[in-house]
């Protein structure tokens, strides 16, 4: 017989002659095991919650940080002293001229804070609307030098709005004031503008179903549609106690409307009519409405005010016929939109402290974003708040604003060194230091419990590879008895622990980019559905979920869960090198 030489194996491993290479036979194992595509899934979804969940606390970090830049300065100076109002005059007025000279200070402006009770003084019930809050006294000319409320909080006014008064139907004068949009939300004017949004919607709801019977119709109105209209006539008068049956049953009779026989553009009006109800006025609408009233509000007299507010009317009338009558009916309410600020203060003069109150005419709303500032801060002109509380030109402290935070350090140093122990001066982390170092720890916590979801998805890997290697151990003895190296047999398994975390990964960071940019749609829609809102303003102080959509969190994600991968696959690919071929074959 002839002579055949053997194959030499190749240094690598692989066996050219019968084509076979780690990378071959790891890609069969990898295709044929079920199994493997429940690691990718896991691992994927290890990798999506993730993200998801980092993108949200970085997000929220990151909002959190720019709301409270926004509203707070660099660096606060408050005397050390017992007095609320205890910064005299004289003093911090030095104070200020000092800190303008120190290098990086590019603004200083003086405040007063203090508690208080906030009552909105309009309707029959007004002391119902008694709400705790802070008052905080500015001067509407140096504050936007410290803090952003003009550039990125105001609804639409500006800060000098503080510095009008305003002339009531009885020819006194009124100072104003700017309240938390939160805060305004349980004024009878914002119960006003709710109930007609309400109102309008139900009426032009109503209109749509009724206009089934004009000519664009292919039938006259039907009793299913009079139910609909129905409907619609008892949510509205249930608008004023809030019943939400009341509209859940006007929501089902619109739906209840057969659709046969309907014209496109009757069936258009129907889904019209069944979205005003469902979701209110559009968007756009309630801002259009808005923006005309504030016109009301900007008027310097009662006067003008009641000539701007009849103007409103008449021009609506036609758009809302039924709705606009409520105006009429509240026509007080929007025309005076006052609150009645109480504190307590004393002097040095008095055992006990005295009661003051003083009236406001609210000039606009501000939103910053976070609920506890948003539900509780009034601001009002430090002049006013001077005399409200009877300061005698004495100051809570100064905020200084810098050209660039990174100079913070020197600056606090330089202005202890200048004024000594008798001040506290704190930059606005100083401040808020329980509260973000609170938030840092709860980042890190939820990193650190996500990341078990990972870990979970490795030793499914480990448990399929295992099982893998103990199935085809017989497989294995072949390929070492006709040349494969145990380094081979080892790359063939870490190839597909290797596989396994590629293809997650690159799923997992694909759907968690996704899940994280629509999560606030997918937020609305979970409470639409069910009811249950899964970011609460009042408890995350933010209006929608706040995202952070930078590249470097996914990156990092999806590379620790291939290296995560690859760890839980080396005992596997260990235990397959190092199985005797001779073992593997003896009983096949």
């Amino acid at each position: 017989m002839p002579q055949v030489d053997k194959q030499s194996p190749d240094p690598s491993g692989s066996l050219p002659l019968f084509g076979l290479t780690p990378f071959r036979v790891g890609l069969r194992y990898l295709l044929k095991k079920r199994l493997s595509y429940m690691a990718m899934l896991g691992v994927a979804l290890s990798v999506v919650v993730l993200i998801v969940v980092m993108s949200v606390m970085m997000g929220f970090d990151q909002q959190l940080r720019s709301v409270i830049r926004g509203y707070q300065s660099d660096i606060k100076v408050t005397p050390l002293t017992s007095r609320l109002y205890g910064f005299k005059e004289e003093k911090w007025k030095e104070v200020r001229e000092m800190a303008l000279n120190i290098a990086h200070a590019e603004a200083a402006a003086p405040f007063i804070d203090g508690p208080g009770l906030l009552v909105f003084s309009e309707g029959k019930k007004a002391g119902e609307h008694m709400q705790h809050v802070f008052f905080r006294g500015i001067d509407p000319q140096l504050e936007p030098g410290v803090s952003g409320f003009d550039s990125d909080f105001m609804s639409e006014g500006s800060l000098a709005d503080l510095a009008r008064t305003y002339v009531t139907d009885t020819g006194s004068e009124l100072p104003h004031c700017l309240i938390g949009s939160a805060l305004a939300d349980g004024s009878p004017f914002e119960q006003v503008m709710r109930t007609f949004y309400v109102h309008a919607a139900t009426t032009r709801a109503g209109e749509l179903v009724l206009g089934l019977r004009s000519p664009g119709a292919s039938r006259s109105i039907t009793a299913e549609q009079e139910e609909a209209v129905s409907g619609i006539e008892g949510w509205v008068r249930a608008v004023g106690q809030e019943k939400p049956k009341a509209r859940r049953a006007a929501i089902k009779a619109l739906r209840g409307v057969s659709k046969d026989g309907l014209s496109p553009e009757a069936r258009a009006r129907l889904q019209e009519a069944v979205s005003l109800v469902e979701s209110g006025l559009p968007e756009e609408e309630r801002e259009r409405i808005a923006r005309q009233f504030r016109s009301v509000r900007e008027a310097p007299d009662y006067e003008a005010a009641g000539r701007r507010l009849d103007e409103i009317i008449a021009g609506e009338r036609a758009r809302y016929p039924l709705a606009i009558d409520i105006f009429n009916l509240y026509r007080e309410r929007i025309l005076r939109y006052e609150v009645v600020l109480f504190t307590v203060s004393g002097d040095s003069s008095s055992r006990m402290p005295e009661r003051r109150l003083r009236k406001f005419r609210v000039a606009d709303t501000f939103q910053t974003g976070r609920f506890d500032y948003d539900s509780k801060v009034v601001l009002v002109p430090l002049k006013d708040a001077m005399a409200f509380v009877k300061s005698n030109g004495g100051v809570t402290g100064l905020n200084i604003r810098l050209d660039d935070y990174a100079h913070a350090p020197e600056v606090v140093a330089q202005l202890r060194a200048e004024l000594g122990d008798f001040y506290i001066i704190q930059t606005w982390e100083d401040q808020e230091r329980p509260f973000l170092e609170a938030v840092a720890m709860e980042q890190f916590l939820m990193a650190v419990i996500q990341s078990f979801v990972g870990v979970l998805a490795g030793f499914c890997i480990f448990a399929i590879l295992t099982m893998t290697v103990y199935e085809k151990r017989h497989d294995i003895g072949v390929l070492k008895a006709i040349g494969f190296t145990p380094a081979a047999i080892a790359r063939v398994f870490l190839f597909d622990g290797a596989a396994i975390g590629v293809t997650g990964a690159a799923v997992g960071v694909a759907g968690g980019r996704l899940f994280a940019a629509h999560i606030n749609e997918i937020a609305d829609l979970l409470e639409r559905l069910t009811g249950w809102a899964p970011f609460p303003e009042t408890v995350y102080y933010f209006k929608e979920i706040p995202v952070d959509m930078a590249w470097r969190s996914p990156i990092i994600i999806g590379a620790s869960a291939i290296l995560c991968s690859l760890i839980f696959s080396l005992v596997p690919a260990v235990k397959a090198a190092r199985l005797d071929p001779v073992e593997s074959l003896r009983y096949e």
